[in-house]
């Protein structure tokens, strides 16, 4: 189960690409591009042979991916959302707009292959895991001073009741 293929286009424009292997994959990439419309922004699979080419389409851009049938629609566009993001956090979704084919390949194909390898291997899975390790201890903290501060509320009522019981002895022995 893998990713082999990323790409970025601009409509049928590819502005970046990167393949972990060889294959015609790049052809049939090209194809599903000539039929996408990307006047809305969504999400859509495509079924080819063994793969599926899944796509999310942004604000006129194609973040496209192909993987393994088996490896289900979670994990390739949690990498595309990963591609989107970087992609967009730069000055290159500016360039995207205005460049020609294969223009920010320089720029970032090796943001591709990075991500595309870490996905394969599971590693965004870690940095999930260690995310919610983080949120998990962060709660138990603010747990931990709850019940703290209610310990300590519960002992300042302990030190109240005990006045009121010593100033009602005190009442009933004046014969208040």
């Amino acid at each position: 189960m893998s990713i082999y293929y990323s790409l970025i286009s601009r409509g049928a424009t590819v502005l970046v690409d990167y393949a972990e292997c060889s294959g015609n994959f790049r052809q049939i990439a090209f194809a599903v591009l000539q039929k996408t419309e990307v006047d809305k922004n969504t999400m859509c699979s495509y079924s080819s042979e063994q793969y599926l080419f899944h796509l999310i389409i942004d604000d006129g851009l194609i973040y496209l991916c192909m993987a393994d049938k088996d490896m289900g629609k979670i994990v390739p566009y949690n990498y595309l959302n990963e591609i989107k993001s970087r992609f967009k956090s730069g000055s290159l979704k500016d360039r995207a707009l205005h460049c020609g084919p294969y223009e920010l390949k320089r720029d970032f194909a090796a943001v591709l292959a990075q991500q595309l390898k870490r996905f394969n291997k599971g590693e965004y899975q870690l940095d999930n895991i260690k995310s919610l390790q983080n949120n998990v201890n962060e709660v138990n903290s603010i747990m931990t001073q709850n019940i703290e501060k209610v310990v300590e509320r519960g002992e300042r009522l302990d030190v109240l009741v005990g006045k009121t019981d010593e100033l009602s002895r005190s009442v009933y022995e004046t014969g208040g």
